[in-house]
């Protein structure tokens, strides 16, 4: 019995714009095959346990043959059930996707095709450029830019006679070529163009020229792949909006899932460009049946992240501990999305502070312990449950206050990092650990921002050794005070760090953090004039 290979088609880049049944399946895998454009933030969606081994290509650097791609495909799938080939784009748009399948079918292994949304007309349609539109175009052409002889582009002569808009993929290099031929052919040189380098990146830039014009303009405005080259009416064409709150405005943001998810939400809504950046994953520690039964014994809980309650709750139900038996304990809530994620479990805290952060919640606590408990704090007994780099402040508050404490850790937040395991010299032909993250492999991850957004102190300590790879435009921005000391320290002890900016959000959450974006970006947005 072999397993079963998944043909899945990624999308143009960005990490949220595969398909739901390709993000399922890609989530199931045992081994991972992809391309070199993948974005690092989908391949983390991945099983810890995965095997991923990059395979992909690009002009001048290609990693394997496709020939030896399709052979490690069969191999996978003949120690494996579940083998994902993970395509940039559409597997069939210039992505010899059909090459791959036809060695499946001559030997016998089942396989599966899952479209993708292709970047012909996906980064077209990121910057503002419709590929068709009425009274200008009633068709579009795709067209590939790279010959496997890598001769010139031929039938420039035909296409220069074709109606509609003309998408030249993998072409980059090849521009001035395309256009000088369209125009001997007689296309008009006045002919809009325009070159999406990135396209639905946070990077994604968009160059506008004419046929005349486009060699010239590369030249100065140095547009760099991988990039869509269009060519027709609609080129001219800008339907990107430009009014919301963070159009223009690009924001990576680093932290846990939860928060990442969360912000990256909030912020799209308002027109940012958003890089997850390599986030925070966490690795519970687990807690015994005698412990979970004395934590349920303290008359107050308290967590301080939405990810403690998840893991809380996770380890409730391995232990067949019913929720009811929570009924004599009060909660505590450190903000909006830890209160959240305990709605989701069915219970309501009891207190959350005004303003979201760790000092807040220790002194609200420590006062409303005192009003209720008549003079007897040392009754009280309070658990903390949260992460082993929690804020200390709570500790030091309540024991001053003789309130009895108990610190459980249930999970320690780890920095995800992505191990490439291919190594084409292994003895047996077989493919394995070999590399990890670059900046070439990985070209979204060396972007300029415009802001970089923390979520909390620790993923400050866990991301630093990244900074280096990301150029800061704007400000970093912290979600509270706690965290923007840690940026603090950090940049006092770096000196090409310490000239930028720091913003603190006003109210310690994902919204407080848009809100702070929103006041800054409007003072320091480019200019519509």
């Amino acid at each position: 019995m072999t397993g079963k290979v998944y043909l899945i088609g990624a999308g143009p880049g960005s990490s949220d714009l595969v398909t739901g049944r390709g993000l399922s399946l890609l989530q199931k895998a045992d081994v991972v095959l992809y391309d070199y454009l993948i974005s690092y933030h989908l391949l983390c969606q991945c099983r810890s346990d995965a095997l991923l081994i990059p395979v992909g290509k690009r002009a001048g650097h290609h990693s394997l043959p496709q020939e030896e791609i399709s052979r490690e495909i069969g191999r996978m799938a003949e120690k494996h059930d579940i083998v994902v080939r993970l395509k940039g784009g559409d597997p069939f748009v210039f992505g010899r996707g059909g090459e791959e399948i036809q060695y499946l079918q001559e030997h016998g292994i089942p396989f599966e095709t899952v479209p993708g949304v292709t970047s012909a007309i996906a980064a077209l349609s990121s910057a503002g450029i419709p590929v068709t539109h009425r009274g200008l175009a009633r068709s579009f052409h795709v067209i590939t830019g790279s010959t496997k002889d890598g001769c010139e582009i031929r039938e420039l002569a035909l296409y220069a006679k074709m109606e509609g808009t003309l998408i030249f993929m993998m072409s980059h290099h090849k521009i001035p070529e395309i256009a000088a031929g369209l125009t001997e052919y007689g296309m008009d040189s006045d002919t809009p163009c325009a070159i999406v380098s990135s396209g639905t990146y946070v990077t994604e830039r968009r160059v506008n020229a004419t046929l005349g014009t486009v060699a010239e303009v590369m030249k100065t405005e140095a547009p760099e792949p991988p990039a869509v080259f269009v060519v027709g009416e609609t080129a001219a064409l800008d339907m990107r909006c430009g009014y919301d709150s963070l159009s223009g405005c690009r924001v990576g943001i680093t932290g846990s899932t939860s928060f990442t998810t969360r912000m990256t939400e909030l912020l799209r809504d308002n027109g940012a460009r958003v890089l997850p950046l390599p986030n925070l994953s966490i690795s519970p520690i687990g807690l015994s049946g005698p412990e979970l039964e004395d934590i349920i014994s303290h008359e107050w809980l308290v967590f301080t992240s939405a990810n403690g309650v998840a893991v809380f709750f996770d380890e409730l139900t391995s232990h067949g501990i019913d929720i009811r038996s929570l009924a004599g304990c009060r909660v505590a809530a450190v903000g909006s999305g830890t209160e959240s994620e305990l709605g989701k479990h069915g219970l309501f805290a009891d207190l959350v502070p005004d303003e979201y952060s760790v000092d807040a919640l220790a002194t609200v606590l420590r006062d409303r312990i005192l009003s209720d408990c008549g003079g007897h704090p040392e009754n009280v007994r309070v658990a903390a449950l949260r992460s082993t780099m929690g804020s200390k402040c709570l500790d030091r508050c309540l024991a001053e206050a003789g309130i009895g404490f108990s610190d459980y850790q249930l999970y320690r937040p780890l920095l995800q990092n992505l191990t490439e395991n291919y190594d084409e010299k292994a003895e047996d032909g077989s493919l394995s650990p070999a590399r990890t993250l670059s900046d070439d492999r990985y070209p979204e991850y060396s972007p300029v921002l415009d802001y970089l957004v923390f979520g909390s102190s620790s993923g400050v300590r866990n991301f630093m050794p990244y900074l280096s790879k990301v150029r800061i435009a704007g400000a970093l921005v912290a979600i509270g005070t706690v965290t923007a000391g840690e940026i603090g320290k950090i940049m006092d002890r770096d000196e090409k760090l310490n000239t930028i900016p720091v913003l603190t959000a006003e109210k310690f959450s994902a919204s407080g953090i848009l809100e702070t974006l929103r006041k800054d970006w409007r003072k320091s947005r480019p200019s519509d004039e």
